[in-house]
């Protein structure tokens, strides 16, 4: 999700359409998979990258966060990482029906016919966690 501090949009125009993200300061996540300032979209049935442009680029998601709070610019996170200063305010979503990128969780173990009792039991209790705050991914 796209979001931003408040104090931003005191002196920035919300966007209200990705294209007029290239106006304004996009944090990058630094990623080896993909490039640092490109950003996945989804309107309707197309997906599209669009490349933006920012003063600031990270690998740690939670620093694009501390820069996002301080009003330097929007960062595009993962919501269960913002969730709580959304229910706040401190950070408000923009571009809510255009973001395309899902984050999932996984549970990687060795492949056998069947999971261990402790290792299953682990599954289901992350499974279970996460259908209670299915809201906040």
């Amino acid at each position: 999700m796209i979001c931003g501090a408040p104090s931003y949009f005191e002196s920035h125009e919300c966007p209200t359409e990705p294209n007029e993200l290239l106006r304004h300061n996009c944090f990058g996540y630094t990623h080896p998979s993909s490039g640092t300032f490109d950003w996945l979209f989804k309107r309707n049935s197309d997906t599209y990258i669009l490349k933006v442009n920012g003063n600031f680029s990270s690998d740690n998601s939670a620093a694009l966060k501390k820069a996002a709070l301080k009003g330097n610019g929007l960062a595009y996170l993962p919501t269960c990482l913002v969730y709580d200063e959304l229910q706040s305010g401190e950070l408000v979503e923009v571009l809510s029906d255009h973001v395309g990128k899902e984050v999932g969780i996984y549970a990687v173990y060795p492949y056998t016919r069947k999971p261990a009792k402790r290792i299953q039991a682990l599954i289901d209790h992350i499974r279970d966690c996460y259908l209670e705050r299915k809201h906040c991914f």
